[in-house]
């Protein structure tokens, strides 16, 4: 008898029966086109996983095996800019056993050996239409984040994922070992339940994470305001409690990473990043640093707005670091330039707002 779950539709009951996938093309193309179903959340609760897709049917050519061509099905990254390689397969499928893991390897292998920089780049921007920096971990720029890929690959920072309908025994086994032996390389099964109405046309999917019994120590936990004045020293606190009175005033969105914040300006339910702060967990130690090309690339009249925002440089320590301001927190802000600050922070909030998003 299969497994069901029950939806409750205007206080109405409606089930659904789990159904086995007919063909691994129907698991295939679901994960292409809903990458959350991947379960990054599961992978690590406290700083969950999110996908951005490079292309599914990744072409591979292993040269040291006469040109052996591979295939695998998707390749993600994450936020940390770590490549993920996701081999589908269904439990009437007998490669799911053992042979599955032979093919996840030569994929791993050839990808970190072969597989070109620009060309991820050039698969991203073709597969997404999302703007990278909405993906980024606030505090990551674009060009960090390509050298993180960069730096990922060559190291073999990998994340192999192996994702079925139900995942046997004897692949979870083989999972939880590798997890334990393989450093910095991460295994994981992924089991993909799916459920089904058709009367209602209704399906839900319902993945759980197979492995791993603890998460990975080199992915560190996002801050919260607590925990970032607690990294920061007296100038800094001075600064950052009023931008954050600032942005509350403004109804602000905050997006924490595991270094700073970003500070976003909300239109209609996107959000355009105005800026960076840092604590001194951060390469320039505690700063703030506009993020200008969001506003050009997202904003009617960015360009025009930035020129404005960018008279901020004109007040001490304010510097212009290429297309955005930094300012390096040494030492304590004058109370005049403190009021320009936030006065110009202001007005260039209101221009966003009503400017309004381009396209």
């Amino acid at each position: 008898m299969s497994d069901k779950i029950y939806l409750i539709k205007d206080d109405n009951p409606i089930t659904l029966e789990e159904k086995e996938y007919k063909q691994e093309i129907v698991l295939q193309e679901l994960l292409g086109k809903y990458p959350d179903i991947l379960a990054g959340e599961q992978m690590n609760p406290e700083n969950p996983r999110r996908w951005i897709l490079v292309t599914s049917e990744l072409h591979l050519v292993s040269k040291d095996a006469g040109n052996t061509n591979f295939y695998l099905d998707h390749l993600f990254l994450d936020q940390d800019g770590i490549p993920t390689l996701v081999e589908d397969k269904i439990i009437s499928n007998h490669q799911i056993r053992r042979e599955v893991i032979g093919q996840m390897f030569d994929y791993a292998a050839n990808a970190v050996a072969y597989l070109p920089m620009n060309e991820i780049r050039s698969l991203v921007e073709l597969h997404n239409d999302v703007d990278l920096m909405d993906f980024l971990q606030p505090g990551t720029n674009s060009i960090q984040f390509w050298q993180n890929v960069k730096t990922n690959l060559k190291i073999g920072k990998i994340r192999m994922v192996f994702a079925a309908d139900k995942i046997p025994n004897e692949l979870k086994r083989i999972i939880e070992f590798l997890n334990h032996q393989m450093d910095p390389a991460e295994v994981f099964g992924l089991e993909i339940k799916q459920y089904v109405n058709d009367e209602e046309k209704i399906k839900t999917m319902v993945p759980r994470i197979i492995g791993p019994g603890i998460y990975p120590d080199d992915i560190e936990p996002l801050l919260n305001k607590d925990t970032f004045f607690d990294l920061i020293d007296e100038n800094g606190k001075l600064i950052f409690s009023e931008l954050f009175k600032l942005a509350l005033e403004n109804h602000m969105v905050m997006k924490w990473g595991t270094k700073g914040f970003s500070l976003n300006v909300e239109i209609g339910g996107k959000t355009v990043s105005l800026l960076q702060g840092y604590s001194a967990l951060a390469k320039y130690d505690q700063c703030i640093l506009s993020t200008n090309s969001h506003i050009i690339n997202k904003v009617n009249d960015g360009d025009k707005i930035v020129e404005d925002y960018l008279k901020i440089t004109e007040l001490k320590n304010f510097d212009k670091n290429k297309y955005d301001f930094i300012y390096k927190i040494n030492q304590k802000i004058g109370q005049n330039d403190l009021e320009e600050f936030k006065s110009i922070l202001s007005k260039t909030i209101s221009s966003i707002k009503e400017n309004g998003l381009s396209n």
